[in-house]
């Protein structure tokens, strides 16, 4: 592994260690909240918003909501809300494109 690869992936777990200390409301909260709750079924565009407002909502009080915005955006999740964002929320505020991410991850 070269020296820039360790040196984003130690940047990376610094980020995720510094939004679980800072204490997220969303932990011991259910899951599918913030994500789609099956891969395999569609979900329907009415029932995604009412999920997305509803972990906004949990986000919008949350301690940690600085330190996930930052993990958000090194990471680029393909879907989920993180930081009372959407995927498509946290992709404009992004300043690469996804394609020219390597990894993405799911919240």
């Amino acid at each position: 592994m070269n020296s820039l690869r360790r040196a984003y992936l130690k940047r990376r777990e610094q980020l995720r260690k510094a939004m679980f200390a800072a204490g997220p409301a969303c932990t011991g909260a259910d899951a599918d909240l913030f994500t789609a709750p099956d891969v395999f079924e569609p979900e329907p565009d009415s029932v995604r918003q009412d999920r997305e407002a509803a972990a906004k909502r949990i986000c919008s009080t949350c301690p940690a909501r600085s330190q996930c915005l930052a993990y958000a955006l090194d990471i680029r999740p393909s879907e989920g809300v993180w930081a009372g964002l959407s995927v498509g929320e946290i992709r404009a505020l992004s300043l690469w494109p996804v394609a020219d991410h390597v990894e993405q991850e799911v919240a």
